[in-house]
């Protein structure tokens, strides 16, 4: 609901205008629907889904324009399909190339996470009973 202020019209008589909300409550309303966060997340099995469907489709569309450029002998008629086909093809193979090395990189980065993890267990237990060992005793 907005605030109704009585204001002075043209010929002087009193006037009902809707008064300007600040700019505070504008702000914040503008930046609540900033902060929505989209409802695809790309994660491992995302990017391996994706790279999987992308790859085997490009291959598919290629193979369906060679055989559409291959049945004509006039290069006016070939063109449509190096264009849809070919280059359309290469591009949908070149996604899923691209989906399959995120999700394998994906994949590597948390296999490294899991040796730095277990290295700094490691390293803590090691640190333990050495920072008991050079401390002064008290007394």
């Amino acid at each position: 609901m907005t605030d109704i202020a009585p204001r002075l019209g043209t010929l002087g008589a009193l006037t009902e205008e809707p008064a300007e909300a600040p700019a505070d409550t504008t702000l914040a309303a503008s930046l609540a629907q900033l902060r929505r966060r989209s409802k695809i997340t790309v994660n491992e099995r995302t990017l391996l889904t994706a790279g999987s469907i992308l790859l085997p489709l490009g291959a598919l569309v290629v193979l369906l324009g060679w055989y559409g450029a291959a049945h004509t002998t006039r290069v006016f008629e070939q063109i449509p399909y190096l264009v849809s086909g070919g280059i359309f093809g290469l591009v949908l193979v070149g996604m899923g190339v691209v989906c399959y090395f995120a999700y394998w990189l994906h994949s590597q980065m948390s296999v490294l996470r899991d040796v730095r993890d277990s290295l700094q267990r490691l390293e803590d237990r090691f640190e333990a009973p050495a920072a008991a060992l050079t401390a002064p005793p008290a007394g």
